[in-house]
């Protein structure tokens, strides 16, 4: 190891602040760009982490941005960054955005350091590319400073930059000057709705949401939506399916991934989950299974009958088991009767002549081990 390195080390480790690259935390040490006074805020920051041009640095609760391209040591990366000094808002594809921007006279590169001068008319304004900056184009408006702006020219050559020129511009019917969003008129209103909201789901299960997006009160089918749990240890959730992890409350959201703060939050409750109450129906049918009777299980004689088998989930028809049927008493061959099973869920039993004895038909499940048991009569014509 060399006495660079070792001083970076000795350096970061004594004089490292906290910082966000990109909003990912990271050390870096911070120092003035210029003993100079300047109209920017330039300042240099050496880091372990790659920098590039245009990555947003948040430090001292201020937002900047890297100007230069890197210098790269082995071990360290130094660049010169400059702070926001304004928010501009702009109308983009119906959708108002915020952005942290550098604002600067347009007769000074993004190095220079004169006054911003709006008595000209023409301003830069330079922000960081994304897949929204990337969308202002010729002819956008914004406000800032007391004035309307309208973009005359975008200059995309600087990797990582979007440098925007732009030239004073009336004041319109449509432009809020308090707010300073011009063009309000073309921002769409924007909701999100489901019809089940808030619930409670079992810890191990799934509930499904189907949202609605609405744009100016019409039902919107092309947005893309992005879900997020607060808490992933309680329940997590992928395209709407809210899965239970451990028993508690979380936040669960739903925001347009064009416009995030197109939001709507649904407060779940996790429960402990509650062992499915299972319950099997034994019924007499025809063959062909129409006419189910879960009542009265008699035959009469020529006829015969199906006997089948039904599996109930919490009360509701589920999937079914399959079965094991035992007929007592079951006499082969039977002068009374025939005895077939006719696969793992149902049997068939013909009267051939009336007797007073009773058949006990039993089912027990192969899955549960429960079983139930059933009187059978067989009677006479009359």
């Amino acid at each position: 190891m060399n006495k660079i390195d070792n001083f970076w080390d000795f350096m970061a480790f004594e004089k490292g602040e906290s910082i966000t690259i990109n909003g990912v935390s990271n050390t870096a040490i911070i120092s003035d760009a210029s003993d100079k006074p300047s109209y920017y805020d330039d300042k240099y920051i050496r880091t372990a982490t790659e920098l590039k041009t245009g990555d947003c640095i948040s430090y001292q609760n201020k937002t900047w941005f890297v100007i230069s391209q890197e210098d790269k040591s082995e071990k360290s990366y130094r660049a010169k960054m400059r702070r926001s000094n304004y928010k501009v808002k702009a109308v983009l594809e119906e959708v108002l955005h915020e952005f942290d921007a550098i604002l600067e006279t347009v007769s000074v590169s993004i190095d220079g350091g004169k006054f911003l001068d709006t008595v000209a008319g023409k301003i830069t304004v330079t922000l960081p590319t994304d897949t929204f900056s990337d969308k202002i184009e010729v002819n956008i408006r914004f406000i800032k400073l007391g004035y309307v702006w309208k973009v005359v020219g975008v200059d995309r050559s600087q990797k990582g930059l979007n440098i925007i020129h732009a030239e004073k511009d009336l004041i319109g019917a449509d432009d809020d000057m308090g707010n300073e969003i011009a063009n309000k008129n073309l921002i769409a209103v924007w909701s999100i709705n489901v019809s089940d909201g808030n619930r409670k789901v079992n810890v191990g299960m799934d509930y499904t949401y189907t949202p609605t997006v609405l744009k100016n009160g019409l039902e919107y089918t092309g947005a893309t939506l992005m879900w997020q749990s607060s808490d992933v240890s309680i329940a997590t959730v992928l395209d709407g399916v809210v899965h239970g992890v451990a028993v508690g409350f979380v936040a669960i959201s739903v925001s347009m991934a064009v416009n995030p703060s197109v939001r709507l939050d649904l407060n779940i409750e996790i429960a402990e989950k509650i062992p499915d109450v299972i319950t099997y129906k034994m019924y007499k049918a025809n063959l062909d299974g129409t006419s189910k009777d879960y009542t009265t299980f008699t035959i009469l004689q020529g006829s015969t009958m199906l006997f089948g088998m039904e599996k109930y989930i919490n009360g509701v028809l589920g999937a079914n088991d399959t079965y094991t049927f035992t007929l007592n008493p079951n006499g082969v061959p039977s002068g009374n009767y025939v005895y077939t099973v006719l696969d793992s869920n149902s049997v068939k039993i013909q009267n051939k002549l009336m007797s007073t004895l009773k058949l006990i038909l039993t089912a027990t499940s192969d899955q549960s081990g429960q079983y139930i048991t059933q009187n059978i009569q067989l009677k006479g014509l009359y």
